[in-house]
């Protein structure tokens, strides 16, 4: 058993052990597997000092101690420790108790800790977590306790559950926006409070390698030949009941191979952003081999039959009129929280928006569109640039190409013969930045896209949708009033026409209704429900 100290006494100091635990448990090649309750101290040594707040954590992990104690060291270093003075106030304090129940004496690392038996404010949540355990000389916690006698200076400051907060995020790579999804619900869990301790699984990799890369391929190969074919599929699954049992019977199979992975890690949730782990799940929750609570983060703006499992408690939903398609399929309302898409945070704060516009040498004066076709870049970007070149009016354009090379080359073949301003970008992390100045976006209406968009205040102009999910948002969207619809070439310039040179006010009222029914606060509101399930 690898067990370790954690004390604070500077600041927040529940806060700075949470974030210590954290962080650790966040290494790659750590696994936290309990956590102590917070006991309250007087200080020793330095008694002239703010009281100390100490807890305990087991872990499992194949580094060796001295590299565990680099570890330690790095993480009181990221929080600002500073050691000027022995004994005295520090922010955070991280110390190897026992490791394995080896005996180490050297300069620089002692194992067990020298003062492990004299430190009521130690074996107290010792005795928690290592129970009946031989921690020092042959001695059990509760044992070494006996010895020294009680201590009234040492309080339960906060119970602590002896489970982690740790979630599974299972999601698929069939689109960037699943992942995203997940990314930004990760990002807020480690910006909170608690020390939740994550890990993000691709569903291909429960099954071999190929196929997966099969199935991926061949879903892009349609959406790019035969996007008809999708959205017929699309409706098959929805409605037909030969397609609901195919899901039960392949969901199945995977499942098993599932299993094991998910019994490893131990998790206290699974957050499913991606219809086929949640059926996956859902057949191990059928089968009595899951009991914990599973969430399904529904990652666009209508539910399809193949999110639908009465087996999953917790459904997270963009809109209402989803959660009342949900109860007509037989999920109790009291499993629903509309809360939107989550996006990451950075989409509700305020960038240095002449920043972005140095480096990209745009101008405030002239208005900007951006053109983004979702991570294999899949709009006819180059014949959409060239549109924008009959427009009377002075543009800036943004290109974002994502990981298509053969758009990306054809665009700098075009870039001398246009006349605005063309800005060719292939895949980008500052999105978020990009959206910030510009004033249409020209994209397909895939959920996190839209959601971002939303949060932004951005208008979209959204281009043949695929039948499927993307006609399904395109109709909230437009509905709601925040994007407009063009099915081709002449009716994109038109729209871009009338909202940025003849008819402005409806510009503004597409922003504000984007605004409208954006949740910039999303991930940080999901990341709360997830914790609060433990």
């Amino acid at each position: 058993m690898i067990l370790i100290g954690l004390g604070s006494n500077i600041g927040d100091r529940e806060k700075n052990i949470a974030s210590a635990i954290q962080k650790l448990g966040n290494h790659q090649e750590i696994r936290i597997d309990k956590v102590s309750s917070l006991y309250e101290t007087k200080p020793i040594g330095v008694t002239e000092q703010a009281d100390f707040l100490n807890g305990v954590i087991s872990i499992d992990t194949a580094l060796t101690p001295i590299k565990l104690l680099e570890v330690c060291l790095d993480v009181e270093c990221q929080m600002g420790r500073v050691r000027d003075q022995r004994w005295g106030p520090r922010n955070i304090d991280i110390d190897i108790l026992v490791y394995n129940g080896l005996v180490i004496h050297d300069d620089v690392l002692q194992i067990p800790h020298p003062r492990l038996h004299e430190r009521h404010f130690v074996l107290i949540p010792l005795q928690e977590i290592a129970g009946d355990i031989p921690i020092y000389q042959g001695l059990t916690s509760r044992q070494l306790l006996h010895k020294i006698g009680n201590s009234g200076d040492v309080v339960l400051y906060k119970k602590h559950s002896d489970q982690l907060c740790k979630v599974l995020f299972i999601s698929a790579p069939v689109g960037a926006g699943h992942i995203r999804a997940a990314q930004a619900i990760i990002s807020a869990l480690h910006k909170g409070e608690t020390s939740a301790q994550t890990k993000m699984a691709n569903v291909f990799d429960f099954f071999n390698p190929s196929i997966g890369k099969i199935i991926l391929n061949t879903y892009l190969k349609i959406l790019e030949v035969f996007p008809k074919l999708y959205g017929m599929a699309y409706s098959w699954g929805n409605e037909s009941y030969l397609a609901l049992l195919g899901r039960r019977i392949v969901s199945a199979y995977l499942a098993n191979h599932m299993e094991k992975y998910i019994m490893e890690y131990n998790p206290a949730v699974i957050v499913c952003t991606h219809a086929t782990p949640a059926g996956l799940i859902a057949h191990l929750v059928r089968k009595n081999k899951l009991t914990i609570p599973v969430v399904a983060v529904v990652t666009d703006f209508v539910v399809h039959r193949l999110w639908i499992y009465p087996e999953i408690k917790h459904y997270i939903v963009a809109d209402r009129a989803m959660g009342d398609i949900l109860t007509q399929n037989g999920i109790e309302g009291h499993c629903i929280q509309v809360m939107g898409i989550p996006v990451d945070e950075k989409f509700s704060l305020v960038p240095d928006r002449q920043s972005t516009l140095d480096k990209l040498q745009f101008s405030e004066m002239n208005k900007t569109i951006l053109i983004m076709g979702g991570g294999a870049g899949m709009l006819p970007m180059a014949e959409i640039v060239a549109c924008c070149e009959k427009i009377d009016t002075t543009l800036q354009i943004i290109v974002v190409t994502g990981n298509n090379k053969k758009i990306y080359k054809k665009l700098n073949d075009l870039q001398p013969k246009l006349h605005n301003k063309v800005k060719i970008l292939k895949y980008v992390d500052n999105i978020n930045e990009l959206m910030a100045i510009s004033d249409l976006i020209i994209s397909k209406p895939g959920g996190m896209t839209s959601a971002e968009s939303l949060c932004r205040g951005l208008p979209m102009i959204i281009y043949k949708p695929i039948p499927g999910q993307e006609e399904a948002n395109t109709h909230y969207l437009i509905k709601c009033g925040a994007a407009l619809r063009a099915d081709s070439l002449a009716e994109i310039q038109t729209i871009i026409t009338r909202l940025l040179v003849e008819d402005p006010e409806q510009l503004t009222a597409l922003q504000q209704n984007a605004l409208a029914i954006s949740h910039p606060q999303s991930a940080k509101e999901i990341a709360k429900y997830i914790v609060s399930l433990v």
